[in-house]
């Protein structure tokens, strides 16, 4: 990893690349937000959708540039040079962080990550300036260069629109019409007052579990397999995102949660912005889901979890993570329980949650349970438990629960076994230093 100073550039691969902004973890940091304004040769954003305004517009030309979400250290904007279009020239990262001057908070640092590994780093410095420019993507004649920047605006991040012309870009905008083919939504004010409730009880439930207050990120990975076109197709799974939401609302300091989408191939979907998921749900609510993402007929839970591992989860004494899988099945659980064994001492917590009816729904026998596991590998959900919790060392960290109609449980079922095990782990994670504070 080579370091830049401010001013210089470097070639940017042509893989996915994501620039975090990083500071001290002990260090009391108010909300911070990243904004990306793709540029034309012209020097300005020409249409609000070119431009990524944190958590309000996480999304820009159709997703080549995201907002990946912000935790206790960090905040993430990921760029896929190859998937812009030809309007734009380069691409500006702006920070912000409230009205605080950034002399305010040492040690900001910027990390270029490609494939998962950082590439290269740079300092980010300021005095009485409450908003900095992160960095520069632009086009050159040999393909696209990275410039670090890192250095503070006078004007706040008002002179960012100023200067590039863009004032409408900072104004929330709406989804153009629903994905085709999905389902009717509620309207917005009955969602939020779902939402609302929901967001009451899963605090009044950790309260009651001496977690008051605590936070971290929320992510969920979505089968979207063939065998799930039906649970798509019904509402099913939007309808369990709808309700996971609510987590993530009280979790996540930014009221963000991650999805991903996965079968052979894996696929990470625009951030869901909780205060603004009606927007998110046409994603995942019609049947057309798993033919649109063609990621493949089959499962490669394996490869999801590695990827969930390098993405998201961070080191000892980090936040906590709630990963969250809902499938409608078979895994395999002996790849899985390999990975999340080796994951004890890392703050993830993997609840396995299984929908929809099964060949070996209800208590099978036993025999024929044994049987599946020689012969195939791939477990099911009476087995399922077991196997990831055998021979288990230190703090246990993986849930699991199926249910054939997952509708029929109540709010209040649902949270106890989404954060039961969840907060019985997060309890032993914190006395032993696996998970912070």
């Amino acid at each position: 990893m080579s370091t830049l100073e401010p001013g210089t550039s470097t070639s940017l691969p042509d893989a996915i690349t994501d620039l975090m902004l990083s500071w001290p973890a002990a260090e009391a940091m108010p909300r911070v937000d990243l904004y990306a304004l793709l540029l034309g040769a012209d020097g300005r954003v020409c249409a609000p959708r070119d431009a990524v305004v944190s958590r309000a517009e996480p999304t820009a030309a159709s997703g080549a540039v995201w907002f990946l979400g912000a935790d206790a250290s960090t905040a993430t904007i990921r760029i896929t040079p190859s998937a812009l279009p030809a309007r734009v020239a380069r691409i500006v990262v702006v920070a912000s962080i409230g009205d605080l001057p950034l002399a305010r908070f040492p040690g900001l640092t910027v990390y270029a990550y490609s494939a998962s590994k950082p590439f290269a780093t740079w300092p980010v410095s300021g005095h009485t300036e409450t908003a900095l420019v992160l960095a520069e993507v632009g086009r050159g004649p040999d393909g696209w260069r990275l410039t670090a920047v890192g250095q503070g605006l006078a004007g706040g991040l008002p002179d960012v629109p100023i200067r590039h012309e863009v004032i409408h870009a900072f104004a929330p905008v709406a989804i153009a019409g629903p994905v085709p083919g999905s389902l009717s939504r509620p309207t917005d004010r009955a969602l939020d007052a779902r939402i609302a409730l929901r967001k009451q009880q899963v605090a009044d439930y950790l309260r009651a579990r001496g977690l008051a207050g605590i936070r971290g990120r929320v992510v969920m990975v979505l089968d979207v397999s063939g065998s799930m076109t039906s649970l798509y197709g019904s509402g099913v799974v939007a309808r369990m995102v709808e309700r996971l939401a609510s987590v993530a609302a009280i979790l996540d300091p930014g009221e963000v949660m991650e999805v991903w989408a996965f079968a052979e191939r894996r696929l990470l979907l625009p951030p869901l912005y909780v205060p603004r998921i009606a927007e998110w749900l046409p994603h995942v609510d019609t049947s057309a889901v798993t033919a649109r993402l063609n990621l493949g007929t089959a499962t490669d839970a394996v490869a999801a979890v590695r990827t969930i591992l390098d993405r998201h989860v961070p080191p000892p004494g980090g936040g906590p993570t709630l990963v969250v899988f809902l499938s409608d099945g078979a895994i395999d659980v002996q790849g899985v329980k390999a990975l999340v064994k080796d994951a004890e001492s890392r703050p993830a917590f993997w609840q396995f949650v299984e929908v929809g009816p099964h060949l070996c729904w209800g208590e099978p026998d036993p025999e024929h349970q044994e049987r599946v596991i020689a012969e195939s590998n791939f477990l099911i959900r009476p087995i399922l438990r077991r196997e990831l919790r055998r021979s288990r060392q230190g703090v246990p960290n993986v849930g699991h629960f199926g249910e054939e109609d997952i509708d029929a449980l109540t709010d209040e079922q649902l949270h106890d076994r989404l954060l039961g095990e969840f907060s019985t782990w997060l309890t032993a994670a914190r006395a032993r230093g696996i998970a912070g504070r």
